[in-house]
């Protein structure tokens, strides 16, 4: 609580005022975490941009904001203590992976039914398919950072999830 304060510039009964453990802190902490990942996410997404373009950019700016190293640290820590604070797998549920969802979903609509039926569907197996392969590979530790995999992986599960493919 010392070096939190010191990091803070307050005094340790500050830090006391506004959280009232080290639990709270720590959940604070990784609340701001989840924020700006999924801020870096979708920072691609230009609404100028044709659907198409635009799932791709956006797809591409998920995968590569998740496969960062302190994305796949953070993804590795929510996992290993949701057990102790729920709220955590809650918090990467609510306000990570299924404001991406969403956001995909939002996007898909914009294509037409008639290119895309189900946007919903569409867009939970967008993210389905982008947490595994390259994804996966990193949170393991099989795989170091590629820029290179990152679009390779987005073109291969834009191209499995394609109407006509």
């Amino acid at each position: 609580m010392d070096k939190v304060a010191r990091h803070a510039g307050v005094a340790r009964a500050s830090v006391y005022n506004n959280f009232g453990s080290k639990d709270e802190i720590f959940l604070a902490t990784m609340r701001r975490g989840i924020e700006r990942f999924t801020e870096r996410a979708l920072v691609g997404d230009d609404v100028s941009r044709p659907p198409d373009e635009r799932l791709r950019l956006s797809a591409t700016g998920f995968l590569a904001a998740a496969t960062e190293s302190d994305s796949i640290e953070m993804y590795r820590m929510v996992v290993a203590l949701t057990p102790r604070f729920p709220e955590l797998g809650q918090l990467l549920h609510e306000r990570g992976l299924t404001w991406i969802e969403d956001r995909f979903a939002k996007i898909a609509r914009l294509a037409g039914a008639e290119r895309i039926p189900d946007p919903v569907r569409f867009a939970a197996q967008l993210l389905a398919l982008l947490m595994g392969g390259y994804f996966g590979r990193r949170l393991l530790g099989i795989e170091s950072a590629d820029p290179g995999a990152v679009e390779r992986e987005v073109d291969s599960v834009l191209a499995a999830l394609a109407p006509d493919g």
